[in-house]
C-alpha cells in the first residue's frame, strides 16, 4: 500500500554558500530573537513544492525531470540578500536570497513545475521568489519580538558569497518532528555549469 510523502524539488547549496549562511544565522543568534532556526543541513532553494502526494508517483517525477532537465545548465548566483517574509515590518520568515535571478535558476523552476503537473500538482499563484530560509519567526511572538526580529534582518550583514554554479537539483521527501524537518534527497541531477554573464 503507497504512503503520503510530503516531497519538494529543490536546488542543493555549495558548501561555500552554506558556509556563509550559516555565518549569518551564527550572528543573527547572538540576538534574543524569537526565531526557529533553520538546520545548515536544510538549508536549499526551493524550486517547487507538491506537498503530501502518493509515494507511487515519485517514479513519474523521476521521469519527467531527467527529461526536462536535459540541455539546462546549473545557475550562476550570488547570494548577497537579505530580507523577511511578508515584510521586515510583520516578519514570519528569515531568509536569504540571490541579488540578480539568472534565467537559468527561473527556468529550473518552470522544469520542476512541468514535472508537478504530471502528477497533478498545479502550480502556486503567487510569483515566484528564490530564496533560502534561515529561520521562523514563532507563531506567538509578540509584536515587539516580531519588530526585532525583522529590525535584526534589515541591519545583519550581508552574506559574504560571490557567484558561483549551483549545480545539483533533488527530488526531496520533508519528514516533519518535533525538532523541525527532516529533509532526505531521493533522486538528484547534476547540471553542467553555465558560461558567466
Amino acid at each position: 500500500m503507497s504512503e503520503r510523502w510530503r516531497l519538494f524539488i529543490g536546488l542543493l547549496l555549495p558548501a561555500e554558500t552554506r558556509a556563509a549562511l550559516v555565518a549569518v544565522q551564527t550572528a543573527l543568534r547572538s540576538q534574543p530573537l524569537a526565531v526557529r532556526w533553520t538546520r545548515p543541513e536544510n538549508l536549499h532553494i526551493t524550486l517547487h513544492f507538491l506537498g503530501d502526494i502518493n509515494s507511487d508517483y515519485v517514479t513519474a517525477l523521476q521521469s519527467s525531470l531527467d527529461s526536462g532537465l536535459q540541455g539546462h545548465r546549473a545557475p550562476l548566483i550570488a547570494c548577497t540578500t537579505l530580507g523577511a517574509f511578508p515584510n521586515e515590518g510583520r516578519p514570519r520568515v528569515l531568509w536569504a536570497g540571490p541579488t540578480r535571478v539568472p534565467p537559468e535558476l527561473l527556468h529550473l523552476n518552470e522544469v520542476a513545475v512541468a514535472a508537478g503537473g504530471t502528477v497533478g500538482v498545479a502550480p502556486e499563484e503567487r510569483a515566484y521568489h528564490p530564496h533560502m530560509t534561515l529561520g521562523y519567526v514563532h507563531e506567538r511572538a509578540t509584536a515587539a519580538e516580531r519588530t526585532a526580529c525583522g529590525r535584526a534582518i534589515q541591519t545583519a550583514d550581508t552574506p559574504q558569497d560571490a557567484g558561483r554554479p549551483y549545480p545539483t537539483v533533488a527530488l526531496i521527501r520533508s519528514v516533519l518532528g518535533r525538532d523541525g524537518a527532516t529533509y532526505t534527497p531521493l533522486v538528484t541531477w547534476t547540471l553542467p555549469a553555465a558560461t558567466a554573464p
